[in-house]
């Protein structure tokens, strides 16, 4: 998935006994389908062998967790140890198309952004007030708030 030649294609990052990305992975990940916290830890250990990887990794399952795919059919979400055990942030990102929004999230997601501290600064009629939109849908999917 990345370019070659980069500076993170070979930096490996530092082992750490406790280590915080993976313990952000695991906040991150879907709760249903966390299982065996210390077995994911080193598979998490052995699997996210670069900087790249986990860039991508913070970059990707945010729009795995709100595709239509796993929103629509959460059985099929794989399990955190063969999520990273089959490198799933390589897959085609086109397969996790976000599924649109639904009339009850867009109702949330205009509240939220008309109740916003100082306002939202987009005009409700330009492009970037869709960005907008669809940024707090992607957000309360990610926290599974519906």
């Amino acid at each position: 998935m990345g370019e070659q030649g980069s500076l993170f294609d070979d930096v490996r990052p530092p082992a750490l006994k406790g280590d915080p990305r993976f313990e952000q992975f695991w906040a991150l990940y879907p709760a249903t389908r966390r299982m065996n916290k210390t077995k994911t830890a080193e598979v998490f250990a052995r699997r996210v062998e670069t900087v790249r990887d986990w860039m991508t990794i913070l970059r990707v399952l945010p729009l795995q967790i709100a595709s239509a795919q796993w929103t629509e059919h959460p059985r099929f979400i794989p399990h955190a140890t063969t999520y990273l055990n089959g490198r799933r942030w390589e897959d085609d990102p086109r397969v996790y198309a976000a599924a649109p929004p639904t009339a009850a999230e867009l109702e949330v997601a205009h509240r939220i952004r008309k109740n916003a501290r100082g306002g939202c600064p987009h005009d409700p009629v330009c492009a970037r007030w869709l960005d907008c939109i669809e940024q707090i849908v992607t957000d309360n999917r990610a926290r599974g708030v519906r």
